[in-house]
């Protein structure tokens, strides 16, 4: 058999590789770009938060987050993720001269549409006014949103949700996921259309045809050539491995009865389970979970007054006030909890918690007296790069402005519910 020998350049341009290798090493190193798939992550909770226990300590006026409050002490480790937003008020549903309905009702119907009532709503019936931020973020990406619930059961739709298809459509929390598991990850169904992973699936296969082809040339080569072209295998056989093992894992949730409702947390993490296992299979890209519903008077944690009760009971009792505060850590668990499944759900050289945006909010900043000034509202993840995490925004600002800000993240809109509430993004954000 004759041997040539060949510069390294002829032999990997013999090997098809010349080009593709700088382009697939880069790819590597990087996200799948614009093209990796946006998600939204919103989290309701009911009765509000002690403004002392999840804001940094007094004193911090840094613009950078340099510390959290007491309440938020689980999810610290992920500060560097975190954006805090304090000087919020939903004037949608403190404007009570121009609302009609029961503050509970109004502070879920307003929450994340920003709009008035819808016209004729009456008490216990659908009334948000308009379209939902989470709705509308989903029709960006073409699938519906997921709208679960840890609690909610049988509580009215007016309580339950704050999301709308529409004026006065409801879209209730799913809390048996039975149904939904088997829609979203139905045996044959369509493979998942995250264009990142296809592009590591062909980049993966690109490495392998070269790798066909080295070995082929080695048998053409002579003993230095041949060589120089095992080192080079050995190498693209390394990028290759790089590659596949950043690959986003596309599993169903574990399959497994229903918790009880009772149980919220189990249910919650069970809900998060399934949202998580969505993005990463990019069968969902919005998701929407509501603890409760509005004036949620769950039994948390062993505490033996009712959420609810304990929020009313917080302006006097102290022992109150530090059971509700021992429950508010006790949702930050949760939140924790999201971050971690989130944060260690690679995609490219990126996480999944970097091409999210996480909004953990409550309809209301307190409960006694009801007040929507100073609404709690914390952001997580970097949206794909649209946000840059860990700093503290203080200031006075319409949370429509908020809403508005996420929808432009997103590119679903520039405005966000009724401008007379609040136009344009907020400042900074």
């Amino acid at each position: 058999m004759i041997r040539h020998r060949f510069g390294r350049r002829a032999l990997l341009a013999a090997a098809g590789s010349s080009v593709a290798l700088p382009w697939l090493e880069a790819f590597a190193q990087k996200t799948g770009g614009v093209t990796t798939p946006q998600r939204l992550f919103i989290i309701v909770t009911p009765n509000g938060y002690l403004r002392d226990r999840w804001l940094p300590p007094q004193g911090s006026v840094s613009t950078s987050l340099d510390a959290v409050g007491p309440t938020m002490q689980p999810v610290d480790i992920y500060r560097g993720h975190l954006t805090i937003v304090d000087g919020l008020e939903n004037r949608a549903a403190s404007a009570a001269s121009s609302i009609q309905g029961p503050a509970a009702e109004r502070s879920m119907a307003t929450l994340l549409t920003g709009t008035a009532l819808a016209p004729g709503a009456t008490a216990g019936t659908p009334s948000g006014g308009s379209v939902s931020l989470d709705q509308l973020v989903a029709q960006v990406g073409g699938m519906p949103a997921l709208v679960l619930g840890a609690g909610t059961n049988g509580v009215s739709p007016a309580l339950a949700t704050p999301s709308y298809t529409g004026a006065a459509m409801a879209a209730q929390p799913v809390t048996d996921l039975t149904d939904t598991v088997a829609r979203l990850f139905a045996a044959g169904g369509s493979a998942p259309r995250n264009e990142a992973l296809v592009r590591q699936r062909l980049a993966k296969a690109s490495l392998d045809a070269t790798v066909k082809n080295l070995r082929f040339l080695q048998t053409r080569v002579g003993t230095d050539d041949a060589r120089r072209l095992d080192q080079h295998t050995d190498s693209v056989r390394e990028l290759a491995a790089r590659i596949t093992a950043r690959s986003p894992v596309c599993t169903a949730p574990a399959a497994g009865p229903t918790p009880d409702p009772r149980h919220l947390f189990e249910a919650g993490r069970t809900a998060m389970d399934l949202a998580v296992a969505a993005f990463a299979c990019d069968r969902a890209r919005v998701a929407t979970l509501v603890y409760e519903g509005a004036d949620g008077n769950a039994i948390i944690g062993g505490v033996a007054r009712g959420h609810h009760d304990l929020a009313v009971a917080a302006a006097t009792d102290a022992g109150a006030r530090t059971s509700l505060a021992a429950i508010e850590t006790m949702f930050m668990g949760e939140l924790a909890y999201l971050l971690n499944a989130l944060g260690t759900r690679a995609e490219g050289a990126r996480s999944l918690l970097d091409n999210t945006l996480v909004l953990w909010c409550s309809d209301v900043s307190s409960t006694s007296p009801v007040s929507w000034k100073n609404m709690p509202c914390l952001l997580a993840g970097r949206a794909g790069g649209a946000l840059q995490p860990g700093r503290l925004l203080r200031g006075t600002s319409s949370w429509n402005q908020l809403l508005t800000s996420v929808a432009v993240m997103f590119g679903a809109g520039k405005q966000v519910g009724d401008p007379v509430f609040g136009s344009g993004p907020l400042p900074g954000l």
